[in-house]
């Protein structure tokens, strides 16, 4: 298997969306909660 690594742009934006399924990553996670608070998340 072929790994290409490409900046993340508007453009690729489906590419990331098909790494990591229909609902995101680890069910529904896109690994962004560090970023929000708690109460938030």
């Amino acid at each position: 298997m072929k790994v290409e690594i490409h900046p993340l742009t508007p453009e690729r934006w489906h590419d990331v969306e098909r790494l990591f399924g229909k609902h995101g990553a680890c069910e529904g996670c896109w690994c962004m909660h560090w970023r929000v608070r708690n109460k938030d998340f």
